[in-house]
């Protein structure tokens, strides 16, 4: 599923800038942040797809 194929993509941007963040010991980590809402945004986007399956049921 596309779906799923971008949740792993994103995973992956954010699980790279954490450990460049930890790595460097980056005291700006703006980018991780939007890292990681980009990731909640997938997370929850999949919840939903996931609630629309149950409900279909």
């Amino acid at each position: 599923s596309v779906e799923f194929d971008n949740f792993f993509d994103v995973y992956d941007k954010l699980e790279h800038e954490l450990k460049r963040v930890i790595s460097r010991e980056d005291k700006n980590p703006s980018l991780l942040h939007s890292r990681l809402s980009q990731f909640q945004q997938k997370v929850e986007n999949i919840n939903d797809l996931i609630k629309v399956i149950q409900n279909a049921r």
